[in-house]
This record gives C-alpha cells, structure tokens and sequence, in this order.
C-alpha cells in the first residue's frame, strides 16, 4: 500500500498541528493543578468543575464522530 502525497501532507499537518496543542494543554493543566493545590480549595473546585466539564465535552464530540463508525445506519448530525 503505498501512501499519496496529499495523505501524507494531510497526516504531518495533523501531527504538527495537534502536538503543540497537546503540549499548551498538558503545561496548563500541570500549571493550574499545581496553583489549585497550593491555594485554597475554592478554587480547587473551580478548576475541578472546569475539568469535568472539559471532559464531558470530549467524551460527546468523541460519540459524536465514532457513532457513525460503530453504528450499523450512519446518521446526519
């Protein structure tokens, strides 16, 4: 199977893309848990509840795009 050209511009693209978000998102995190555990515990909630409803936005979009992949009908959403 040999790759296109346009397939492998199109997968660099997406690594140089998603990997210095990855690491913006990792050193926030580390950043705000650190801050979070040195200050008082409001706002360690806050950042908790931030957190969770980080999470519960990715767990729906995750849904959202591999449904149609697991499903058997695919849906138009």
């Amino acid at each position: 199977m040999t790759f296109q050209l346009v397939t492998f511009l199109k997968i660099a693209g997406w690594i140089l893309t998603l990997a210095p978000l990855g690491a913006f998102l990792l050193f926030s995190i580390i950043m705000i848990r650190e801050i979070s555990n040195n200050d008082d515990e409001s706002l360690k909630g806050i950042v908790n509840i931030g957190f969770l409803i980080f999470g519960i936005g990715v767990v729906l979009l995750i849904v959202s795009y591999l449904g149609g992949f697991l499903s058997a009908s695919s849906s138009a959403i």
